[in-house]
C-alpha cells in the first residue's frame, strides 16, 4: 500500500487510492469477524469437550482452516483481481473466454521419448499375450486451435503432447488423440470443460466415449448398440452453480464464476454388478452402483468433490450381463476416466479400472485372472511429464 503523504494532500491521495483503502478496510472487517467467529467456536468447544492442552492445536487448525475466513478472503481477492482486469491468481490463468487454466512449460524431448518407449515395451509384452493396447490422449483445457491465452501468457502442453504421440506411434502403439475429436463438427471444445476445473464435464466425458467406441469396436471386433451413443436416450439433470473445481478452489467463486453440474443417466433399465477387485460388493441400477449422489444433496462451494466423488465410484470392477458387447476392458486411468467409465460399463460385459497413479497394479496375476480383451490407458495430459506414471512392468 502506498506511503501516506503529507496532510494537505490527504484528500487527493484518498481519491487516487480509494480502491486500495476500501479493500484493506474490507479485509480488516473480514479478519476480525473470522477471528471472533472461530474464537467463539473454540471457547464453546473448550467448555464442552475440556480437552486441555490439545485445544491450542484445535484453535490453530480451526482458524487456519475456517471456511468463513479462508474462503471469504479468497473470494474477495478473486473479485478484486477480476475487477482490476488481472488474468492471473495463485498460478491460475483466466483465459480470454474466462475459463481457468494452468499453462505448462516445454518438456525435454528425452523425457517424452523415454515415456513413449515404456509404452512400447508394454505394448510388446501385451501383444505376446494376445492383448491389444490403446493409448488415449485426452484434450488439455487450452485448445490447440483456439488457445484463448491472454497476451504475454504461453502454454506448451499441446506441443509437448504432439511430441509424445509422435514417439508413441513410432513405438507401434495404437493411439487415439481426442483433441482432434473435440475439434470436429464445429464443436467449441471449451463447452466440454468446466470453467473452474481441469476436468472435462460430463458432456465432455460422454462425447469422449462416443469417439472411443469406433476405435474399441475395431480393435476388438465387436459392436456396440447405437442407442448407447445417442445422448437422447439419457436423462440429464442439472445442478445450477454447483461445482467450484480445482482451479476455482485457488481463485474463489468470483474470479471466473461457478460451474453447473450435469448428471447424465440412462433412461432405460440397467442391472449391474460391482466388485472391489474380484470380491463381490453389490448389484443394482446404474445410479445404485455407479453414481454417488451424496455430493448432490447439498451445495458446498468450499470443496471440489462434486465431479470426483459423484463419478469416482465408476473406477472399480463392474459386470454388466446385459451389455451389447461381451468384451472385457482393462482401463488404466486417472480422474479423467471418471466421466467416461459409466458409459463404458453400459456398453461392455466387464470393465476393470486400475488407478493410473499406480502402474504397478498391472500384474501378471491380474491379466491371468481377468483376461482382458484390451488394455486402454487414459491420462490427464500433464502426466506425460512424469516417468513414474509410465513404469509399466508386467510381473
Amino acid at each position: 500500500m502506498p506511503i501516506l503523504p503529507e496532510k494537505k494532500h490527504i484528500l487527493q491521495w484518498l481519491r487516487k487510492n480509494l480502491l486500495a483503502v476500501l479493500f484493506c478496510l474490507l479485509l480488516g472487517i473480514i479478519s476480525a469477524a473470522s477471528f471472533y467467529s472461530t474464537e467463539k467456536s473454540y471457547i464453546t468447544h473448550t467448555a464442552i469437550d475440556n480437552q486441555g492442552s490439545d485445544n491450542v492445536n484445535h484453535f490453530e487448525t480451526d482458524f487456519s482452516g475456517s471456511i468463513f475466513g479462508k474462503f471469504t478472503f479468497l473470494n474477495v481477492n478473486g473479485a478484486m483481481r477480476k475487477l482490476l482486469g488481472q488474468r492471473e491468481m495463485n498460478g491460475i490463468v483466466r483465459l480470454n473466454n474466462d475459463y481457468l487454466a494452468l499453462p505448462t512449460d516445454p518438456v525435454d524431448e528425452s523425457t517424452l521419448a523415454a515415456n513413449a518407449a515404456s509404452l512400447g515395451n508394454l505394448n510388446r509384452a501385451l501383444t505376446e499375450r494376445g492383448i491389444p493396447l490403446l493409448y488415449v490422449a485426452t484434450p488439455f483445457k487450452v485448445s490447440p486451435r483456439n488457445p484463448e491465452l491472454p497476451i504475454g501468457v504461453a502454454d506448451s502442453t499441446n506441443e509437448n503432447m504432439d511430441v509424445l504421440l509422435e514417439h508413441v506411434r513410432a513405438e507401434g502403439v495404437s493411439c487415439l488423440d481426442l483433441r482432434e475429436a473435440f475439434n470436429q463438427n464445429n464443436i467449441d471444445p471449451y463447452n466440454y470443460f468446466y470453467r473452474t476445473d481441469h476436468h472435462w464435464n460430463t458432456r465432455g466425458g460422454f462425447y469422449a466415449y462416443t469417439q472411443l467406441v469406433p476405435q474399441l469396436e475395431s480393435m476388438m471386433d465387436t459392436k456396440i448398440d447405437s442407442t448407447l451413443t445417442d445422448l437422447s436416450n439419457y436423462t440429464i439433470t442439472t445442478y445450477p452453480s454447483w461445482h467450484l473445481g480445482s482451479y476455482g478452489q485457488r481463485t474463489g467463486q468470483f474470479f471466473a464464476g461457478v460451474d453447473d453440474f450435469e448428471l447424465i443417466e440412462p433412461n432405460f433399465d440397467t442391472q449391474i454388478d460391482r466388485y472391489y477387485g474380484f470380491d463381490y460388493d453389490c448389484s443394482g441400477s446404474f445410479r445404485d452402483v455407479i453414481i454417488n449422489t451424496s455430493p448432490l444433496q447439498k451445495r458446498d462451494l468450499t470443496q471440489r468433490l462434486t465431479y470426483d466423488a459423484t463419478l469416482g465410484t465408476s473406477l472399480n470392477h463392474f459386470f454388466n450381463e446385459n451389455a451389447s458387447s461381451d468384451k472385457k476392458i482393462l482401463v488404466i486411468g486417472d480422474s479423467m476416466v471418471k466421466a467416461v467409465n459409466p458409459f463404458l460399463i453400459l456398453s461392455f460385459r466387464e470393465v476393470y479400472t486400475i488407478d493410473g497413479y499406480n502402474p504397478d497394479a498391472l500384474s501378471e496375476s491380474l491379466l491371468a485372472q481377468y483376461q482382458p480383451d484390451i488394455v486402454m490407458i487414459m491420462q490427464y495430459p500433464t502426466l506425460m511429464y512424469d516417468p513414474d506414471y509410465f513404469q509399466y512392468v508386467i510381473k
